[in-house]
């Protein structure tokens, strides 16, 4: 082979090497979500409803939907902390969950009984629970 020819396959090589380089060094798209929690088994089936929950009020599908947090509560009527206007509540203690979800970089408060019915409650209706 005559020297120009090593040039090129040399070039060739080179070229090939510097683009593979480039090619498998890009950015990875990463979700601008905050990871899941780490959620104990026995709030795994709750936490599914939550976020069951949230994707039906939002018409999104449940993927769509990120749980950020959640917790057993003490709400102090039957209304789960989000009493609805024009509305009467049995005034007893109702033990339930408060789960806080991320739909589209939007957060949101869910709050549950203890079979995980409930309301994602806006927060100008949002009471706090009790214990």
């Amino acid at each position: 082979m005559s020297k120009t020819t090593w040039i090129i396959i040399i070039v060739i090589v080179a070229l090939a090497a510097i683009a593979a380089f480039f090619f498998l060094n890009q950015p990875t798209e990463k979700p601008a979500t905050a990871p899941a929690p780490n959620i104990p088994a026995e709030l795994q089936p709750i936490a599914e409803k939550a976020i069951g929950l949230a994707a039906s009020t939002f018409h999104v599908k449940p993927e769509e939907v990120q749980l950020l947090s959640i917790e057993a509560v003490q709400w102090g009527d039957t209304s789960l902390g989000c009493p609805q206007e024009g509305q009467m509540y049995a005034q007893q203690l109702t033990s339930g969950y408060l789960a806080t979800v991320d739909v589209g970089g939007k957060t949101h408060a869910v709050h549950m009984n203890e079979q995980g019915q409930g309301v994602v409650c806006p927060p100008e209706q949002a009471k706090p629970p009790v214990g």
